[in-house]
């Protein structure tokens, strides 16, 4: 998350470093004095909600929230891909065993009606 605030005043800056340092769910924070930005990476199921919390326990300190969406990266595409993968082996795999099966039923049932006979 992108946090636009005043970093150029000592007491704003004094007040987003407190407000930031009481959630839990913020594992690393970098301030840009520069752009009055401050980017914190927060570890949540839920973004919007997080970033509502936070505005309102901001009031005007933070002027606004932009949410980046991490992006995966070319391992964890991969890992996600292999999932798939098994997922589908397995799933086949299922059909298969259930398919030979009701080939052996249908073989035990002919074989009934042929001794019957």
């Amino acid at each position: 998350m992108v946090l636009k605030v005043d970093l150029h005043c000592c007491k704003c800056r004094k007040k987003i470093k407190k407000l930031l340092r009481k959630f839990p769910e913020i594992t690393k924070t970098d301030y840009d004095c520069k752009d009055n930005k401050v980017t914190i990476k927060v570890k949540t199921d839920n973004p919007e909600k997080f970033r509502d919390k936070l505005l309102c326990k901001g009031c005007k300190i933070i002027t606004s929230i932009d949410i980046i969406k991490k992006e995966k990266t070319e391992m964890e595409k991969a890992e996600e891909e292999r999932k798939k993968a098994e997922e589908e082996r397995k799933k086949k795999e299922e059909e298969r065993k259930k398919a030979e099966e009701e080939r052996k039923k249908a073989e035990e049932e002919r074989k009934k009606a042929e001794a019957e006979r």
